[in-house]
């Protein structure tokens, strides 16, 4: 049931929640945290930190630029005044950060005020700034130069507290400000990255044209069948008659391999094209089905290639694998405790013509050293005491015993075990939490939202 659940989670469209976005001061000192890419794209992402390094540098003021994909059925509102939080936008004591969110498949912008902005950028001035910068730009596609206008029109705000709503807007919009690299083309590219995120998805491409589909992505399916095409060897050599040792070997460790690492490849890029397409994950579904049947596939091919008569090599008559309780005159002393404490497996095989005996050793259930006195499989961990724990300025000390259960040789072995270390941050979800590397600003729940 929780494997079940955590499935259908897990290929849910992906969204984020406050504390689980990236804090880009904690991870490479920018001001941008673009989750989507299309700043990246177009490079707009290094003349908007250049402002905001700028602006800080001059007024102390801190703004965040964060582009998300989805925030599932979250209020922009309210997730912008939890984002704020947790990251701290501002310096603290002065409370001057702004927070300019960009959340793309509900087509929503939203800006966070912190409290001692809010008498300079009044929610009168950031509303016009949405309107008459951001969203006309953002209608047009150009998403890059709508996020450039409004961190500049920001940035002009803090700057020049004087600065009346009209004069903001038409300095912000003047041609100095615009990078000439935003240009139509910048603007079909983002327009892309925006329109692959809600394209038909992998599967449903096959579905509607079959032949179009895989003649478009080939080299996938080429990669998947190589893994069905590596189970299908393993097929043929339990067609023989006899099996062989080597045989097993060869499958289990070079067929296997093979088919279960060019599945691997298949899954991620799979799921990787269906997240592009869609930002969904349910690519996941029928592959783990499919990855799982490939298991016991497997499984079922090493167990009747191992279980196969074997061929007598001096007289050519057929073997007889041996009972575990039968095969036991057949092996030294050290085999059998080997299989008693199940860190061996041995596979005696007889030929009732001339005699003549061999077996296979094959891995237990357990992981056991061996040995260093009779090279046994048998010496195993049989006690451990503590010495010390370890905490965050000190590593631990411990003595662990290990004891031959075949010649009872006996070691005492001092291990020591690394000191803890403290997280780097206090959030969850791979941000910074409690300000990150921002100031340790608040927000005065101020601002404005716009759509388009």
């Amino acid at each position: 049931m929780r494997f079940s659940l955590s499935l259908l989670l897990f290929c849910l469209p992906f969204s984020l929640f406050a504390d689980e976005v990236i804090n880009p001061r904690a991870n490479g000192g920018g001001y941008v945290s673009d989750n989507v890419g299309y700043l990246k794209e177009s490079g707009a992402i290094s003349e908007i930190n250049e402002i905001l390094i700028q602006l800080e540098a001059e007024t102390s003021a801190e703004i965040a630029i964060v582009i998300i994909p989805s925030i599932a059925d979250q209020n922009p509102k309210e997730f912008a005044n939890l984002l704020f939080a947790a990251w701290g936008v501002g310096k603290k004591g002065k409370d001057n950060g702004v927070l300019f969110l960009h959340i793309t498949d509900q087509r929503r912008v939203e800006i966070e005020i912190g409290d001692g902005l809010e008498h300079i950028l009044t929610d009168i001035k950031c509303k016009r700034i949405l309107n008459e910068l951001v969203i006309p730009n953002f209608k047009l596609g150009h998403y890059s130069k709508g996020v450039y206008l409004g961190t500049v029109a920001l940035s002009n705000g803090i700057k020049n507290p004087e600065a009346t709503i009209d004069e903001l807007v038409i300095i912000s919009n003047s041609p100095n400000y615009i990078d000439p690299n935003l240009d139509e083309q910048t603007a079909r590219i983002e327009t892309t990255i925006l329109k692959n995120k809600n394209e038909t998805g992998f599967w449903t491409k096959h579905l509607q044209n079959p032949m179009k589909a895989l003649s478009d992505y080939y080299y996938v399916w080429v990669i998947f069948l190589i893994s069905i095409i590596s189970f299908l060897f393993g097929e043929l050599f339990c067609l023989k008659k006899f099996g062989t040792f080597q045989v097993y070997q060869f499958q289990k460790y070079t067929g296997g391999i093979i088919g279960f690492v060019s599945f691997s490849v298949s899954f991620i890029i799979f799921n990787y094209l269906e997240y592009y397409y869609t930002e969904t994950l349910f690519s996941i579904i029928p592959l783990l089905t499919i990855l799982i049947g490939l298991l016991f596939w497997n499984h079922s091919i090493l167990n009747r290639i191992r279980n196969k008569p074997r061929q007598c090599f001096k007289c050519k008559a057929t073997k007889q694998k041996l009972s575990e309780k039968d095969d036991d005159q057949y092996l030294s002393e050290g085999n059998q405790v080997e299989e008693k404490i199940k860190s061996r497996d041995y596979d005696v095989w007889l030929c009732k013509s001339c005699n003549d005996v061999h077996s296979e050793e094959y891995p237990g259930e357990r992981s056991i050293d061996k040995c260093p006195k009779c090279h046994f499989k048998t010496h195993e961990n049989i006690a451990i005491k503590v010495i010390r724990v370890a905490d965050y300025n000190r590593g631990g000390e411990e003595l662990h015993t290990y004891k031959c259960a075949y010649c009872s040789h006996t070691e005492v072995k001092r291990i020591y075990t690394p000191k803890l270390t403290r997280s780097s941050s206090s959030g969850g979800g791979g941000s910074s939490s409690g300000g990150g590397s921002f100031g340790g600003g608040r927000s005065s729940g101020g601002g404005a939202g716009g759509s388009y």
